[in-house]
């Protein structure tokens, strides 16, 4: 099941992998192989090739969902259980790498729980592998021995840029989750908490009397997010979300992300030695929002033909803006989309599109629900540096 890409104009184009999970053609790889893309080219092991289509990506796992109608049914990858995988365990990467269609590598489980390989590792808690995987092994499965599908080849640790023995996967339980939701609504919506953590010190921990460092410190909260509706104060730490005992920001972050929009759970803090339990009703992190420990911006995001657009309220600070001037701020760009291509810039206001006023986040969020993908082109008026600006968007 394992295929090579070939997408984009003639003059631009990028290999990767992927592995096929419903036999109606659905297929995942990883978001970078097929973002930006205007073509995709399947090409499979018995050199078929069919056209393949977007169903949903979701940047932030680095996932993305494609479909082929091959006009029968398709072989399906045995999906596994990643939680069941262990340190030593035999893996197996099979891909594309330097285009050599169904390379097979042979090596072992590193390590699991990964969670510092990149900005949003925390969502993917990668598994470690040394079976080599190269460019474009990226989004080809990582199977066990069993030739279960337990994770999708993603990065590698290189100073040379090809294998040094240090590959990452992302265990395929996220996957399957990931790629459910992709396949239902075309995006993955997750729960936000609105606070900004960072790890329980050994200092905190022994003044406040924790044996055991677990729990993570809350060093501020989003005014009006849900933490503080709750009551959640900055100097808190949160040592449970619902049943489960929190031990890290990354975990905190998973489990929270793991919640719909709207679902009450119970957080229980330590406040001055106390225990106390508080009903939390989360609010929703967009698959491109911008809550990120330690990253430049903050507060509820939305992404929009490869722009991600946060409230100027949020960021106005980071950005140095005018805190009450109407529209939303682009606080992202990702590398050739649409957005990109329009000459769009990151600080950008955005005050109009088509001809609609933005003086809000929920008017752009209003806006892209109603007319996403059913409009050739948006033009858009910003306010840059002062002045107004107008570019084009076009949906390729």
């Amino acid at each position: 099941d394992e295929f090579g890409y070939r997408d984009g104009p003639q003059t631009l184009q990028s290999l990767g992998s992927g592995f096929v999970i419903s036999e109606k053609g659905y297929i995942v790889t990883n978001n970078h192989v097929v973002q930006g893309a205007d073509e995709i080219t399947i090409l499979f092991p018995d050199e078929k090739e069919y056209s393949g289509k977007i169903v949903g990506r979701d940047p932030r796992t680095d996932i993305a969902v494609i479909k082929i109608d091959p006009g029968h049914k398709l072989p399906v990858t045995p999906l596994g259980d990643s939680d069941k995988v262990a340190i030593g365990d035999f893996a197996i990467a099979i891909g594309n790498p330097f285009g050599l269609n169904g390379t097979f590598t042979l090596g072992v489980i590193s390590a699991r729980g990964r969670d510092k390989v990149d900005q949003d590792a925390g969502l993917k808690n990668y598994i470690q592998t040394d079976a080599s995987i190269n460019q474009g092994n990226s989004g080809g499965p990582l199977l066990n021995i069993k030739g279960q599908g337990i994770g999708m080849n993603t990065a590698i640790y290189s100073t040379t840029g090809g294998s040094v023995g240090i590959g990452f996967a992302i265990p395929m339980n996220i996957v399957k989750e990931v790629a459910a939701k992709l396949i239902e609504k075309g995006t993955v919506d997750r729960g936000y908490l609105g606070v900004s953590i960072t790890p329980l010190s050994k200092e905190v921990a022994s003044h406040l009397g924790i044996s055991k460092r677990s729990g993570v410190f809350v060093q501020d909260v989003k005014p009006n997010g849900p933490a503080d509706k709750a009551k959640i104060k900055p100097g808190d730490v949160i040592t449970k979300v619902g049943d489960k005992a929190i031990l890290s920001g990354s975990q905190l972050q998973r489990i929270v992300s793991s919640y719909k929009k709207g679902t009450t759970t119970t957080i229980q803090i330590l406040r001055n030695r106390k225990k106390i339990d508080l009903k939390v009703t989360l609010g929703e992190i967009s698959n491109n929002n911008a809550v990120r420990a330690g990253k430049k911006y903050v507060g509820p995001s939305k992404e929009f033909m490869g722009l991600i657009a946060g409230s100027v309220e949020d960021n106005f600070r980071y950005f140095r803006l005018n805190r009450k001037l109407p529209g939303v701020v682009v606080v992202e760009i990702e590398k050739d989309s649409p957005a990109a291509a329009s000459g769009l810039k990151v600080r950008d206001i955005i005050q109009e599109i088509n001809y609609k006023k933005i003086k809000t986040m929920k008017d752009f969020e209003d806006y892209i629900e109603k007319y996403k993908g059913k409009r050739d082109s948006f033009l858009i008026r910003v306010k840059r540096r002062g002045t107004n600006q107008y570019v084009v968007i076009e949906n390729n």
